[in-house]
Order: C-alpha cells, then structure tokens, then sequence
C-alpha cells in the first residue's frame, strides 16, 4: 500500500509494519522493529503461513496427547524448543516443513523441560531438536516413544541429512 497516492487510515496511520495480504485480504501484521535480518524474515512468513499444521506443545499433557495420537498413526514426530523465535534455527526448522511433512508430525515446544525433563528451564539454551520416534512399532509403548536428538552441528545441510537417515531402512 502506498500512503502517498491512497490513503488507508488502518495501514498508514501505525507504526511502520509489513502488511501482509493474501487474495487482496490482510492476511497478518509484522512490526517491521522484529525484521532484524534475512533469517527474521523468512522465519516469520513461514511461521504464518504453517502455523495451523504445526502443533505448538506447551504442557505435559499436550505432549502426551501428541505421542498416543502419533502412536496409533504410526508417525514419527519431529520437535523443535526456540528460546527465541524468528532466527536461523527458527527458520531451518519451517524450511525442513514442505521436504518431511509426510515423513514426520512437526510440533514446536515452548517449555525446555518437555523436550529434556533434565534441563534447566532457565538454561541459556538458544534451539534443541528432538525426533520422537513413534513409527518404531519395536521400541515403543502405547504411551512412549524412542526418541533422537539433533547434536550435529548446525546447519540446513546437517539437518535434513538428519531428517533423512532417521527414515533409512535399518539392516
């Protein structure tokens, strides 16, 4: 929208922010202060967009709703802990989304201790991903899940390779 040639007394009296429209409706609002950087920004039009698949988890009992759910849909479950939203492990994570999201449920967990019950909620601890793994019709239970973590460094690359290995065939 440009302020100057049409004036939208909703768009061009606020601060500065990104209007983002989609089939010529206001679809969301970015104040433009939290697009620091090329990984803010795509970070947090992929969290719009995929939003309503991913689930977000925030108590016990939301996470173990989603391993029975994922139990009994042979699913594995693929989790990401931001201490901080909108930067490049944010983004990698909605990145991976389209390539796996027949392969694994995506959830993102906004309490530390749900993806490692050792940690300390307080932790200084920037990103962490986990696999759950409820397709192993092996090692599961009907309540529980093996899981994996990602301890690799840190790159796309590392981790869709992650993502790819834990889908190969064991011999």
């Amino acid at each position: 929208i440009d302020c100057f040639e049409e004036y939208h007394e909703t768009y061009c009296n606020a601060k500065p922010r990104l209007e983002i429209f989609r089939r010529g409706k206001h679809f969301s609002s970015i104040p433009l202060r939290e697009l620091h950087d090329t990984d803010a920004i795509v970070a947090r039009l992929l969290h719009i967009y995929y939003e309503p698949t991913v689930r977000k988890i925030d108590t016990k009992e939301d996470l173990n709703k989603l391993l029975v759910d994922n139990i009994e849909a042979n699913m594995d479950i693929f989790v990401g802990y931001f201490s901080k939203y909108y930067n490049r492990a944010h983004r990698m994570f909605y990145e991976s989304f389209p390539t796996f999201k027949d392969l694994y449920k995506f959830a993102i967990f906004t309490n530390i201790s749900l993806i490692h019950p050792k940690l300390d909620p307080v932790m200084p601890l920037d990103y962490m991903f986990k696999v759950f793994h409820c397709n192993d019709t092996i090692h599961r239970t009907n309540e529980t899940c093996p899981h994996t973590y990602f301890n690799e460094y840190f790159s796309s690359h590392s981790m869709f390779l992650f993502m790819q290995r834990l889908k190969l065939p064991v011999y």
